[in-house]
């Protein structure tokens, strides 16, 4: 399994903030994030950016996903916590959620992350007795599958947020009943 990981809300003051981890089986990361970067280029966008794209684009782009049956393949852990005064400590418990995942090959945090970051995601690691060697920190323009991520991590956290937002609630409650395995845990 390879694990990709996107923050959003994490740095507010107020509102939710949400971990979004992408589960994917090893033999479907490389057809997955061909097809992402195919439906990028359909719509004519660069690399998919939560924040920078309109809500026509993401609509269509997260429509575009999840009626392809590779979807059906992925496995969609998040974790939501209302403004957590101590971030790592909100990190640490949503890594706990994948010591379930034992054939953990690969762990794909999102950003450009400082050192002090990276090495607290380590000992965050070790705490929980994951090895370190399967982290690895990437920009999202690299990995269509951070992308994914983040535009989930983007559209859950606007959706519990505000559940009266018209085109969030549309939107959720389509990639809700299109995802085969979704765990969302409240902290």
């Amino acid at each position: 399994m390879q694990i990709f990981i996107d923050e959003s809300g994490i740095h507010k003051t107020a509102g939710l903030s949400v971990v979004m981890m992408v589960v994917v089986p090893n033999s479907f990361v490389d057809k997955f994030g061909h097809f992402i970067e195919t439906v990028e280029s359909d719509l004519r966008i660069g690399p998919f950016h939560w924040s920078s794209q309109g809500w026509r684009i993401k609509k269509s782009f997260l429509r575009k996903i999840f009626t392809a049956e590779i979807t059906q393949k992925m496995t969609v852990e998040v974790t939501i916590k209302s403004n957590p005064l101590y971030y790592y400590d909100f990190l640490s418990e949503s890594i706990a959620i994948l010591l379930d995942y034992k054939d953990m090959k690969n762990l794909i945090f999102d950003g450009q992350k400082s050192h002090s970051y990276e090495r607290r995601i380590k000992k965050i690691l070790r705490t929980h007795g994951i090895s370190t060697k399967i982290l690895s920190i990437q920009r999202d323009e690299s990995s269509p599958l951070l992308r994914l991520a983040d535009a989930l991590a983007g559209l859950f956290r606007i959706h519990f947020e505000n559940p009266e937002h018209r085109d969030a609630a549309d939107l959720f409650n389509f990639i809700l009943h299109r995802l085969t395995v979704l765990h969302i845990h409240q902290l």
